[in-house]
């Protein structure tokens, strides 16, 4: 096992940068999710919805923040 772990040390570089993509890929997910779910409450309640909460929304779909 020592020896495995001594020829393929580098990958965990790569695999560091999946789990952190994937992680950063979930966050994204879940914020473009509450912020749908405000939007959702505002649209229920008959308000209008603020544009700033539009264009977060908008922004994050074209930039992928």
């Amino acid at each position: 096992m020592e020896d495995l772990f001594r020829s393929f040390w580098w990958l965990l570089f790569p695999l560091a940068w999946f789990v952190i993509g994937g992680w950063n890929a979930w966050l994204s997910e879940r914020a473009r999710r509450d912020t749908l779910d405000i939007i959702k409450g505002y649209a229920k309640s008959g308000r209008d919805v603020p544009a700033g909460l539009l264009d977060k929304l908008g922004r994050r779909a074209r930039t992928g923040d």
